[in-house]
């Protein structure tokens, strides 16, 4: 037995990933009925009607891949919401697999055998496969497109840029913020090939293919919506600017309508700063606006977002310090959201019931059984708790990107690390202070996290033995640099 793991170390690290990952999200699965949000329902309804032959209609902020998904797994595993998750549980053993890809590529076997446990442990990960939203199917194929280009910069073979091109599209159509890797990647490129001509054949490869299937659907929205894009975005801003922030002007008594201006936008401009002096909740933005001012959906979308820059502009070090403010935020976790009892106060079925209509069959009260199994899921929630360690994570990744720019074999993680700043940096400038949408990067943190720890301690004890070595025995200093071994 001994002899045959030493033969094949990728395969045991494999083994044990899949084996903890699936025993964890096997106990877990039918312990907690599926936590459903308020948009929810806007992926059940096309999703069951796909299902059933019907057309697939979907609001203008919605994408495709996650209804398509689901439908998928309700298809295999039956028309239950409990089905639906358990299915995106087996997707997030598939991420944690491609975590630990990620690793083995840039770092070692070691790095990605850390890093792939901490995905598969993560609380966060586990209870967010546990919702009907989009987060497990977008880190799916997040990390997966991060691994097929990491192998692209690995090994300079141009098929894997088309393939984490074509990956990177579908994670865009689960959630446009996925289009931000492609500001990373050049970057990254340039620090791993050193020349131009591979790296701009790479880029090029990478955002054809991201095209192929981004295009189409911006095409769909223009002549369906009469907007192009992935997504709507005036929606983020707005609940950036009114939820998060809350000092924003957007209109003044004193001033009024600017001169010129078009009667409707005055009237959006003075909802929007009424709803910030009241404090309720963002998405009331939205619905006064459109009901108020009769518009469509896309119209409303770009009022939002033109009222909501216009104020930004107005005040951009309130912007920028409230960026900066909420990128820490992200950075340092939220403690409750991995406790799965709050996931389960907060984002219980029965809440959401008026807003199911003929869909209302789906959900129910927390049954007996999971009642009495509340403890057994709140402990397998809390293996691994990031947040407790989040300065850790960052500390030893930044000690990892270093690595990666210093040591040539270590250079892909760049990636990784362009990857992880962009897409919280994203998510602090446009959405705010929302902690779900850093988790998806969380695999990423690991590998650099795990990178920075195993490369600290391989100096440590390069030092050590260094130390104990006769004088004329030493190796010279450039000897010290990490290990670059698998």
């Amino acid at each position: 037995m001994i002899r045959w793991i030493k033969a094949h170390p990728d395969l045991v690290a494999i083994l044990l990933i899949v084996l903890v990952a699936l025993t964890l999200r096997s106990a877990f699965a039918f312990r907690v009925p599926a936590f459903v949000t308020k948009d929810s329902i806007e992926y059940v309804e096309p999703a069951l009607a796909l299902v059933d032959g019907q057309p697939f209609v979907l609001a203008q902020r919605r994408t495709p891949v996650y209804p398509i998904v689901m439908a998928a797994s309700a298809a295999i595993f039956g028309r239950d919401l409990l089905a639906i998750t358990f299915a995106q549980h087996l997707l997030g053993v598939g991420t944690a697999l491609f975590t630990y890809g990620i690793g083995r590529l840039t770092f070692g076997r070691t790095v990605g055998l850390l890093a792939g446990l901490g995905a598969a442990l993560s609380s966060p990960l586990l209870i967010y496969e546990h919702y009907l939203i989009t987060e497990s199917v977008f880190t799916f194929f997040l990390i997966l497109s991060i691994l097929l280009l990491v192998a692209g910069l690995k090994t300079e073979r141009m098929a894997f840029f088309a393939a984490g091109g074509l990956a990177l599209g579908v994670a865009a159509l689960t959630r446009p913020v996925g289009q931000a890797v492609l500001v990373a990647l050049p970057f990254a490129a340039i620090v791993v090939f050193r020349r131009w001509r591979p790296s701009i054949v790479a880029c090029a490869l990478a955002v054809g293919c991201f095209a192929l299937l981004v295009v189409p659907w911006a095409i769909r929205n223009q002549v369906v919506y009469g907007t192009a894009g992935a997504a709507s975005t005036g929606r983020f801003l707005i609940s950036r600017s009114v939820k998060h922030e809350r000092n924003f002007v957007f209109y003044e008594e004193a001033v009024g309508a600017y001169p010129g201006e078009d009667p409707q936008r005055t009237r959006a401009r003075k909802i929007a700063q009424e709803v910030t002096d009241k404090r309720p909740e963002p998405g009331q933005v939205f619905q006064r606006i459109r009901d108020n001012l009769n518009l469509t959906e896309a119209q409303t979308d770009n009022m939002l977002k033109d009222i909501a820059l216009e104020a930004i502009m107005r005040d951009p070090m309130l912007w920028v310090s409230g960026t900066v403010e909420m990128f820490y935020e992200l950075l340092k976790g939220a403690p409750k959201e991995e406790e799965v009892h709050w996931h389960q106060e907060v984002h219980e079925q029965p809440r959401v019931a008026n807003q199911w209509g003929r869909f209302n069959y789906l959900l129910e009260a927390p049954p007996p059984a999971h009642r009495n199994e509340a403890a057994e899921a709140e402990a397998l929630g809390k293996i691994f708790r990031p947040s407790r360690v989040a300065w850790w994570i960052v500390g030893f990744g930044l000690v990892g990107a270093v690595l990666a720019l210093v040591v040539p074999a270590y250079r892909p993680a760049v990636l990784p690390f362009g990857v992880s700043f962009v897409l919280i940096a994203v998510s602090a400038m446009l959405v705010g202070d929302v902690p779900r949408y850093r988790y998806p990067i969380d695999p990423l943190m690991y590998v650099l996290a795990a990178g920075g720890l195993v490369g600290l301690m391989s100096v440590v004890v390069r030092l050590a033995r260094r130390r104990n070595e006769p004088r004329s025995a030493r190796p010279p200093a450039a000897a010290l640099t990490p290990s670059t071994s698998p």
